[in-house]
């Protein structure tokens, strides 16, 4: 039943409506106004759906009662009848929180369709295909896995995270590997998709049923998205093909797990832009991985990448590692969100196997820290904390003599 208050000064109008009414069983009339003052009393008092002004009422005129109650009543729909309309007219209305314009000319029946149309319109988030939209704990995130080099074991991370979402029951998780060049996660996993990234740049459109063609199901529950399986160019995904990609999977998935290239070209920067939080891993048995870490940070924070949007992911954490964790994190300029432990005979045997070491080994330190990631990033996004042992380095044998900073990049 829609409830609507109807103002008019004009006695003739409102015994228009009134008969216009016995043939709408759907529409109650809560109250009849005849001036501007009297319908914000009767929409502050009433509650209805939709109030229904004249532009020309005493005390307070059409334009002047819009705003009121839309001030004091924000939830009631305003619609203003007015004589002409012209571009002036409508831009007052709409600054004064008019929902819509109709002209005193139309018959009636179109003014309460009108009405009927508005109150419709501000039903549709209670209609279930727009809960996801509307839902915080439905929204998608993407969760981008990067590196300032290669072999710092990011693939390994997300691999294994990407799993641990899959299973822990948060939410549909797809791993997408963005590499055109040299990608892992096929032969981490042991699986081979019928279709890549780069088999999709040759088409015009990109749906739900072209990114289901090119999806492999793990055994965990996790979809993967690969981005080829033979060499391809850097630029063989264009920004356009990876935007219209992710446009998808945001429609289908919970999380959105993706291997980032260190190569920093159009295709990664775009997807390090849009990413809801950058898992940035470093290797702590490299020195120069520590280095180019720091310098990415620089280059890529607050052009690219947020700073608050960047977690560090400290990667094959031992005693014996040459480096104490105070000195990287001040090197680098951010602290260690999470800590993997060094466990190399572990983590290779899992990927020459094909089998995720959070699966094979579920309750090495290795693992129970990437489940630790994974429960965290499935709670709270925004406030993701870790709460595991401190793994104590030995004493350093060297220094880390600070480099000249780079200037960050131009978008």
């Amino acid at each position: 039943m829609l409830r609507f208050v109807y103002a008019d000064g004009d006695r003739r109008e409102r015994q228009r409506l009134r008969e216009e009414l016995n043939q709408r069983p759907g529409m109650n009339l809560v109250g009849m106004a005849r001036d501007g003052q009297e319908a914000v009393q009767m929409a502050v008092q009433y509650h209805p759906d939709v109030v229904l002004l004249t532009e020309r009422l005493s005390v307070l005129d059409g334009y002047q009662a819009s705003a009121l109650i839309s001030s004091v009543s924000p939830g009631v729909k305003v619609i203003l009848i007015v004589e002409e309309m012209d571009p002036e007219t409508l831009r007052i209305a709409m600054r004064m929180g008019v929902r819509d314009v109709v002209l005193r000319s139309v018959p009636i029946r179109v003014v309460l369709d009108t009405a009927q149309e508005v109150v419709d319109f501000s039903r549709i988030k209670d209609r279930p295909e727009y809960q996801t939209a509307l839902d915080p704990d439905l929204f998608p995130w993407i969760i981008v896995v990067t590196g300032a080099k290669g072999g710092i074991g990011k693939t390994s991370v997300s691999v294994n995270l990407a799993v641990e979402l899959a299973r822990s029951g948060a939410g549909a998780t797809c791993l997408v590997d963005l590499y055109t060049q040299f990608g892992d996660i096929g032969t981490v996993l042991n699986i081979t998709p019928p279709q890549t990234l780069v088999d999709l740049a040759q088409l015009t459109e990109v749906d739900m049923d072209v990114i289901k063609a090119a999806t492999v199901t793990h055994s965990s529950g996790l979809d993967v998205v690969l981005g080829a399986t033979s060499l391809q160019a850097l630029d063989a995904l264009s920004v356009q093909r990876v935007e219209q990609v992710f446009s998808v999977l945001r429609k289908r998935y919970r999380f959105i797990v993706v291997d980032v290239p260190n190569m920093l070209h159009a295709g990664t920067l775009h997807v390090l832009e849009s990413a809801h939080v950058v898992l940035l891993v470093c290797n702590l048995m490299d020195l120069t991985a520590v280095t180019d870490t720091a310098r990415w940070v620089e280059a890529m924070e607050n052009t690219i990448v947020q700073r608050e949007r960047i977690r560090l992911v400290l990667n094959r954490v031992a005693r014996e590692n040459h480096m104490t964790i105070d000195a990287i994190e001040e090197l680098i300029g951010l602290k260690s969100w999470a800590k993997v432990p060094n466990d190399f005979a572990l983590v290779s045997r899992s990927a020459n196997n094909g089998v995720p070491f959070v699966t094979d080994s579920p309750n090495a330190p290795v693992s129970q820290v990437v489940r630790q990631m994974a429960q965290a990033l499935s709670k709270d996004l925004e406030q993701m904390e870790l709460d595991q042992p401190e793994i104590a380095p030995a004493k350093p044998r060297f220094s880390l003599l600070r480099r000249p900073r780079p200037a960050p990049l131009s978008r």
